[in-house]
């Protein structure tokens, strides 16, 4: 009997551990899971493109606007906007960018389309909400603007000084 109990016992404690050991290694699943994770690309900042169109004019000029949450809105957030944007629309070289922190002052596309190009747009509204513009000009220069929030100014950065577009 005594070797019953310890045989029983022993038999007790391997199964204890080799379920212990196996419950702290990963199934594959759980495996493929956390490496897609780790590996898994996250942006800098977040950020919405609305509007994508190219302009016909003497010179082709695309023009984007963003939409970001107000709360993320500051020279070094604008700046990341900026450069992930202007890195994925390398051309045509001219390029506008406009960020909006509110619904309220992006037009839906019905209001574009009826649009009336004389007119402002939405000019009660605007006003109430952070805008930031920035520019690359065919020549190659680029600058940015926003309201700066201590100075309740606007500011402008330049980044590439460069002569603006010739026309031929």
């Amino acid at each position: 009997m005594k070797n019953f109990t310890t045989l029983l016992f022993s038999f007790g404690l391997i199964l204890f551990f080799s379920s212990n050991i196996l419950a702290q290694q990963e199934t594959p699943l759980e495996k493929s899971r956390r490496m897609t994770e780790e590996s898994r690309y996250l942006s800098p900042i977040r950020y919405v493109i609305v509007y994508n169109d190219i302009i016909k004019l003497a010179f082709d000029q695309r023009r984007i606007e963003i939409l970001m949450e107000e709360s993320q809105y500051n020279e070094e957030n604008l700046r990341k906007v900026f450069d992930l944007v202007k890195t994925r629309f390398p051309s045509p070289i001219a390029l506008s960018i406009e960020i909006h922190t509110s619904l309220e002052t992006i037009e839906t596309p019905e209001e574009r389309e009826k649009a009336d190009s004389s007119s402002g747009r939405f000019p009660d509204e605007t006003a109430k909400y952070k805008k930031a513009n920035y520019y690359r000009y065919c020549g190659g220069g680029e600058a940015f603007s926003y309201i700066n929030e201590s100075q309740f100014a606007r500011k402008v950065v330049v980044l590439v000084d460069k002569p603006l577009c010739r026309l031929q």
